[in-house]
């Protein structure tokens, strides 16, 4: 699944144990469905070595988060409770064309956006 929105906020990166980290952002976008009337914020996590890859992107700007819906049950003092999450695998940055800029991200070079255009 994908969503595109701005991005609204970042978290710090949470420390759960020795062994896994975590971190969530939040975007705010527009609705599609209800004629994009009304601003939706929708919270992401990332996980691991993946909490960094937000840092590349500043608050404002326009992303593309590629995620994958995330549910589990657990039992606490003999009731059922059910959680969901929203796992961000990707976020891409939106490029903007402007005055003849390459506006296909993967035409850019990670480093410095400087030109890399494929060679036949």
């Amino acid at each position: 699944m994908e969503l595109t929105g701005k991005l609204y906020s970042v978290g710090n990166i949470n420390n759960v144990s020795v062994t896994f980290r975590k971190r969530s952002f939040v975007i705010e976008y527009r609705n599609p469905t209800d004629g994009a009337k009304w601003r939706q914020y929708a919270q992401f996590e990332l996980t691991q070595a993946d909490v960094l890859e937000i840092d590349k992107h500043q608050i404002g700007d326009d992303i593309t988060i590629t995620f994958e819906i995330k549910g589990n049950k657990y039992d606490r003092d003999g009731e059922e409770r059910i959680f969901t999450s929203l796992h961000a695998m990707k976020i891409e940055g939106a490029v903007k064309d402007i005055g003849g800029a390459i506006s296909d991200p993967r035409l850019l070079d990670d480093d410095m956006g400087v030109p890399n255009i494929p060679r036949a």
